[in-house]
C-alpha cells in the first residue's frame, strides 16, 4: 500500500509540471490522488482492464526505454559528438568530494532499491494455471528482462549526456527527457515523455493489483480484520471492490500525510519488500526441517534446497542490513520495526490459536473445500 503511494507521488513530481507552470506541494497532492483513484476504478472495473492496461504499460515501458536508448547509443557511435561518448562509464570525475569507493557502494545499492516487486508475479499466482510450475519462471523472467533493459537503457543515456554531468544535474527538467530533447528535439522528447508517463502508471496499477490480491487472499482465509467484508468478489466485475477501496484509501491517506508521517511510512518500503523476502526463505527452510514442503514435480522450478537456505538468506540479510545500517536508515529500521510488532502482536493473541484450530489460513480453506467437495458426492435424501 505504502509503495502505491510512492508510486504515484514519482508520477506526480515528474508530470505536474506539464499541468502547472510550477507545481505546488498541494498540486503533487492532488496529482498523485488522482493517479490513485484512476487506477483504483480500473481494478474495480475488470482484471482483464487491469491486464490490457498493464500489459500496454509494460509493452511501452520496454519498447519505448529501449528504444530511445537504441537511438542515443548508435547516435553516440556514429553521429553524436560532445564530451561524454563511452568514455563517461570509465570516468572517475566526481560533483563532490569522498572516497570513490562509497560511491561505489552507493551506486551499487540502486538496484536493491529499483529491482523488487518482482515476485508480483507470485502474489497474482491464483489467477495463473498450474502456478508452481510457472510463476517461478516469469519471476525470473522479470528480472532478466528489467536486468538487461535497464542496463542498456543506462548506458544509452549515459554516453549520450550532451553538456557534462554538471549540467545536467542543474537544469530543472527530467533528466532523460533533457538528454533526448538535446539530441532529437522537443516532439520526440514528448514522445518520449508520453511513453514514461505509461510505464510509471502501470506501475501503480501493479502496486495496487498486488496489495490488492493480498489483501483479498488473507482476507478469504480469515487472516485480516474485517475479512468477512475484505474477502468478498463482486457478483458483476468479479473483483474484490472492498479490498481495492481499502487499498486506494490507505494509499490516497498516505499521499495526504504526505509532510509528515507519509515521508516515514514510505521510506520503509523497499527493505521491507527484503524483510518480507527473509521470512519467506526463513519459512521455505522451516517448513523443509519440518517436512511440510510440498512434493517436487519434474516440471517445477528448483534453486536447490542449500542455495535458498544459504546464498539466499545471507544475501537478503546482508541488504536489510546495509539498508538500515546508515544515519539515513533509522527511520527505516523504526518504522518497520514498529509495523513488525503490530504483526506480530496481530498474530500471537488472535491468529496463533486459530490457525492451530483450523478455523483460519490455509488449512480452513482446504477444510472448506473438502466439506464442499464432501456435499456435493453425498446422495440426496
Amino acid at each position: 500500500m505504502a509503495g502505491t503511494a510512492a508510486t504515484a507521488v514519482a508520477l506526480a513530481t515528474v508530470f505536474a509540471s506539464d499541468i502547472w507552470k510550477s507545481p505546488t506541494h498541494g498540486d503533487i497532492v492532488l496529482f498523485a490522488g488522482v493517479a490513485m483513484a484512476v487506477a483504483a476504478l480500473i481494478n474495480i472495473i475488470s482484471i482483464r482492464a487491469v491486464s490490457a492496461v498493464n500489459n500496454t504499460g509494460v509493452f511501452f515501458e520496454i519498447t519505448g526505454s529501449v528504444g530511445a536508448a537504441a537511438l542515443l547509443f548508435f547516435g553516440a557511435v556514429f553521429f553524436f559528438h560532445h564530451d561524454a561518448g563511452f568514455a563517461v562509464l570509465v570516468s572517475t570525475q566526481r560533483t563532490s568530494s569522498g572516497s570513490l569507493w562509497y560511491g561505489f557502494v552507493l551506486a551499487a545499492l540502486l538496484p536493491l532499491y529499483c529491482f523488487i516487486g518482482w515476485e508480483g508475479a507470485a502474489d497474482l499466482a491464483e489467477e495463473t494455471n498450474d502456478p508452481r510450475s510457472v510463476t517461478p519462471f516469469a519471476m525470473i523472467r522479470a528480472n532478466y528482462v528489467s536486468v538487461a533493459a535497464s542496463l542498456f537503457m543506462i548506458v544509452g543515456f549515459l554516453i549520450a549526456i550532451p553538456h557534462g554531468m554538471a549540467n545536467l544535474l542543474g537544469q530543472p527538467k527530467n533528466p532523460l527527457v533533457y538528454i533526448f530533447q538535446s539530441h532529437f528535439g522537443a516532439v520526440a522528447a514528448g514522445i518520449l515523455q508520453v511513453v514514461v508517463f505509461l510505464a510509471i502508471f502501470s506501475c501503480v496499477l501493479a502496486n495496487m493489483v498486488v496489495a490488492t490480491r493480498l489483501t483479498f487472499a488473507m482476507s478469504r482465509d480469515k487472516m485480516l480484520p474485517g475479512s468477512t467484508l475484505l474477502g468478498r468478489v463482486n457478483a458483476t466485475t468479479r473483483t474484490p471492490v472492498a479490498s481495492i477501496l481499502l487499498v486506494a484509501a490507505v494509499g490516497i491517506g498516505i499521499n495526504l500525510l504526505s509532510a509528515g508521517i507519509a515521508a516515514n511510512v514510505v521510506s520503509i518500503c523497499s527493505v521491507a519488500y527484503y524483510f518480507i523476502y527473509l521470512l519467506t526463505v526463513g519459512g521455505a527452510i522451516y517448513a523443509y526441517r519440518k517436512r511440510t514442503m510440498p512434493m517436487h514435480r519434474p516440471s517445477d522450478f528448483s534453486l536447490g534446497r542449500w542455495f535458498v537456505a544459504v546464498v539466499a538468506l545471507m544475501y537478503v540479510a546482508a541488504v536489510i542490513v546495509i539498508a538500515l545500517a546508515p544515519h539515513e536508515g533509522h527511520t527505516a529500521a523504526l518504522y518497520l520495526s514498529g509495523a513488525e510488532i503490530v504483526g506480530v502482536l496481530w498474530y500471537v493473541l488472535y491468529l496463533r490459536p486459530r490457525i492451530a484450530d483450523q478455523s483460519v489460513g490455509v488449512l480452513r480453506q482446504e477444510v472448506v473445500e473438502l466439506e464442499r467437495s464432501t456435499e456435493a458426492s453425498s446422495p440426496v435424501r
